[in-house]
């Protein structure tokens, strides 16, 4: 008789407020503009409360298995902080006893060796991860993909945990495009591009109505000034102005 086959815990990935397009959040993990992950105020003391929840009772969980198999829900260890954090299966190297997780409350994919894996009790399951991967409207890499520099500047610019006033402007590759904006009023994909960091994709440069020609400036040299040239001498009364020499006189009128 076969023996029954594990059901594959899973969980589900968060969502944005659907009652409204802007709200405050905080970007809780960055991979580059076109890749972060946000959490809203509403989902972090949510967020809080499922830590604390899972960091006393996992110790009860230790010696349980977990089924190692792609988009299984379970607990994974994330060394940076000391913390288990509820996670999705991605990958396994079965030779290596190693596993890629997603961290659906942080936005992190981590690998780790399987004995850092704890099982997700039914309780956490419920519960949406509590960050919704987005990316910045406004701005493409200024070549064909954004490079390292590029990117470490731009995570100074949407740096983790400061409050910032999303609004949500539609979706693309899977990602909600948002437009952000800091505590003082500054629009972050302006700020980017601004810096050279990024360039403003071609789609969104302004461009005059048809039935009105846009202005060309024309760059133009100087126009050259007429020669100076001496007067005609006349007869009549007329006083030295200047005498260099009996040879040499400047007469005016």
């Amino acid at each position: 008789m076969e023996s029954k086959r594990s059901e594959v815990k899973r969980l589900c990935r968060g969502q944005f407020p659907s009652n409204c397009n802007q709200f405050s959040a905080e970007v809780c993990h960055f991979v580059s503009p076109e890749q972060f992950f946000l959490c809203s105020k509403e989902q972090q003391d949510k967020f809080l409360n499922i830590m604390l929840e899972i960091q006393e009772s996992q110790e009860s969980q230790e010696d349980i298995d977990v089924l190692r198999e792609a988009g299984t829900a379970c607990l994974a260890f994330y060394e940076k902080d000391g913390m288990f954090y509820r996670a999705e299966i991605a990958a396994l190297d079965s030779g290596k006893d190693l596993v890629t997780v997603f961290l659906v409350d942080h936005g992190a994919k981590i690998t780790l060796l399987g004995n850092q894996l704890r099982p997700l009790g039914s309780r956490f399951l419920e519960e949406p991860g509590c960050v919704v991967e987005a990316a910045l409207a406004g701005v493409q890499p200024v070549g064909e993909a954004w490079g390292e520099e590029d990117n470490e500047m731009a995570g100074l610019v949407l740096s983790p945990d400061v409050p910032l006033d999303v609004e949500g402007v539609g979706e693309k590759d899977g990602k909600v495009m948002v437009n952000l904006t800091d505590p003082e009023s500054n629009n972050l994909a302006v700020l980017l591009v601004d810096a050279g960091v990024a360039v403003a994709p071609k789609d969104l440069v302004k461009r005059g109505p048809a039935s009105e020609p846009m202005e060309v400036k024309v760059a133009t040299a100087p126009l050259a000034q007429p020669a100076l040239t001496y007067g005609k001498l006349e007869s009549g009364s007329m006083m030295v102005f200047a005498a260099a020499s009996p040879l040499d006189l400047h007469l005016s009128t």
